[in-house]
């Protein structure tokens, strides 16, 4: 009778724990330099092996960290493609603590709307972005310069409101 109880309260606090993770959102309009990082390439880019700061140069781009085991990165893979494809500037994916074969396969099934898609295994790389957990968005001006962080679910309408015209501002600088 114990076990059972523990174990409903032990259920109880992982479902509040849950609930309270998938509300939690961060975001803030920063501006700061962009690290060197070299992010293996596991979809798109011919000829590149690997996605790095370079090649967000003179452009402004959005790099959005997912995963194809979080379930928030798999609700809102759908608005992400809408988002993409309404945004005239590039999206970048990169798979956090993923295996390239199951990145792959979701995108696959699911539609990829990344122009490039590399992967972060260890999450090495991720950690010098600042990255807070995922989902997360940057938007990078054309100087390499992390201009706007969000981290958590993001649906068409907050998009149109609050990362669109940040994206709309940065182009026409």
């Amino acid at each position: 009778m114990i076990k059972k109880i523990f174990n409903m309260r032990y259920f109880a606090f992982l479902l509040v724990s849950i609930a309270l993770a998938t509300t939690s959102v961060h975001s803030n309009e920063i501006d700061r330099d962009l690290p060197d990082f070299s992010f293996p390439v596991i979809i798109g880019a011919e000829k590149q092996t690997s996605f790095n700061r370079e090649q967000l140069l003179d452009q402004v781009s959005v790099v959005v960290f997912f995963a194809s085991w979080c379930i928030i990165c798999k609700n809102e893979h759908s608005n992400i493609l809408s988002i993409a494809k309404k945004t005239n500037a590039p999206f970048y994916g990169v798979a956090f603590k993923d295996r390239e074969v199951k990145v792959t396969s979701w995108l696959n099934q699911n539609e990829n709307p990344y122009h490039i898609v590399a992967i972060d295994k260890q999450a090495k790389m991720s950690k010098k972005w600042g990255l807070r957990g995922i989902p997360a968005i940057f938007i990078i001006d054309k100087k390499a310069h992390i201009r706007y962080q969000y981290s958590g679910s993001v649906d068409v309408k907050f998009y149109e409101e609050n990362i669109l015209p940040i994206i709309q501002k940065l182009k026409s600088e």
